[in-house]
């Protein structure tokens, strides 16, 4: 609502200029667009991570595997 300067508003609150208006707009919308990108980075590292986890279980499975067979054959 734009009023005039001088004028009285018909209701009980704050006002704020075209700026600080847009300013406030701008403000939401970068937030939400930076909590998208964070949210998107953590979980994409909790994939690599869950990913690197996996890998090094394989390892250690192969290796008992392999030990495991030395063992039967001796």
């Amino acid at each position: 609502t734009f009023i005039q300067q001088g004028k009285q508003a018909p209701f009980t609150g704050t006002l704020f200029d075209p700026t600080a208006t847009a300013k406030i707009m701008a403000n939401g919308k970068f937030l939400k667009e930076e909590y998208e990108l964070k949210m998107g980075f953590e979980m994409q590292k909790q994939q690599k991570q869950f990913d690197l986890d996996i890998s090094q279980l394989k390892i250690t499975l192969d290796t008992e595997r392999e030990s495991f067979q030395k063992t039967l054959e001796v």
